[in-house]
């Protein structure tokens, strides 16, 4: 029996085996198969990385991903970032709800 061909780029797979013990969600995994990783950088810098205020809590979400208020969508600033990165050179916006 062949083993099943990866839909994950050479690099993304080198660096999953590299950091299997930090398991990441599918939807960080979704991100990274279809753009792509920009090595070296984390999303904690992105600019599409945005911050929301709710009941004395912060919760980070990825504007390239899909929103909701549920905790599927919430982002952590370690995790790596996408193909789809650009630095962020103005302070981060804050989206404050009630």
């Amino acid at each position: 029996m062949t083993e099943p061909q990866s839909f994950l780029s050479k690099e993304i797979e080198d660096w999953f085996e590299k950091n299997h013990k930090n398991a990441l969600p599918q939807r960080v995994w979704t991100m990274l198969r279809q753009h792509g990783r920009t090595p070296g950088k984390n999303c904690r810098t992105c600019r599409y990385l945005e911050r929301q205020h709710y009941h004395r809590k912060t919760f980070y979400k990825c504007t390239k991903f899909r929103i909701t208020r549920g905790e599927q969508t919430d982002w952590r600033l370690k995790w790596p970032a996408c193909g789809l990165f650009v630095e962020i050179t103005e302070k981060r916006p804050t989206i404050q709800e009630e």
